[in-house]
C-alpha cells in the first residue's frame, strides 16, 4: 500500500508540469500566430534606423541644383548637410539638395520667390523627405522627417546665403 500511495503521489506531481509541457507555447510561437515574430537577426524597423545625412560637396550640388546664388546650412560639427537654391524666375519655386543615407534628394521649395524667399529658410519636400530650416541672422535650425515617421533635427548650425 506504502508503494502504491508513493506512485499515485508522484503521478499527482507530475502531472501539472507534463499538461504545462504540452498547453505553453514560447513567445516564439504565440508571436508568430500573432503576426508580431521578429527574428534576432531582423533588420531595424524604419524609426529605429536613424536618419543619416552624407556632407555635401560643391560638385555635388552643382550639379543638381546648377550655378547661381545658393543658402547653405551648415550642422554644428561644420558638415555642409543642405543646400538650396533660388532660381532667376522670383515666380519659381527654389530648389534643396541633401544626401540622406548615401542618396542624393532634391526637394522643392514650397513657396515661390527666388533666392529671395529662401533666405530665411522654409520647407522643401519631395513628398517622402521634408527639410525645414529655421534661420535668423545667419543661425539655423534645421528638421529632417520621413514619410515612414522618422525625424531628425540638426540644431545650433548655420543658415548662409550667398553666390
Amino acid at each position: 500500500m506504502h508503494l502504491r500511495l508513493s506512485v499515485v503521489l508522484s503521478l499527482t506531481a507530475a502531472l501539472p508540469l507534463a499538461l504545462a509541457a504540452c498547453s505553453d507555447k514560447s513567445e516564439e510561437e504565440i508571436a508568430k500566430e500573432n503576426n508580431t515574430y521578429l527574428p534576432a537577426d531582423a533588420p531595424p524597423t524604419a524609426k529605429e534606423r536613424p536618419i543619416v545625412l552624407d556632407a555635401l560637396t560643391q560638385a555635388d550640388y552643382e550639379a543638381r541644383l546648377g550655378s547661381g546664388p545658393t543658402c547653405r546650412f551648415t550642422s554644428a560639427d561644420g558638415r555642409e548637410l543642405f543646400v538650396a537654391a533660388g532660381p532667376a524666375n522670383g515666380a519659381a519655386k527654389g530648389k534643396g539638395l541633401l544626401k540622406l543615407g548615401g542618396d542624393f534628394r532634391t526637394l522643392q521649395a514650397d513657396t515661390a520667390g527666388g533666392i529671395e524667399a529662401i533666405q530665411n529658410g522654409g520647407r522643401f519636400s519631395d513628398g517622402n523627405v521634408i527639410a525645414v530650416i529655421e534661420a535668423a541672422g545667419g543661425q539655423g535650425d534645421m528638421t529632417v522627417a520621413i514619410a515612414d515617421g522618422n525625424e531628425a533635427r540638426f540644431d545650433d548650425g548655420l543658415w548662409t546665403c550667398g553666390a
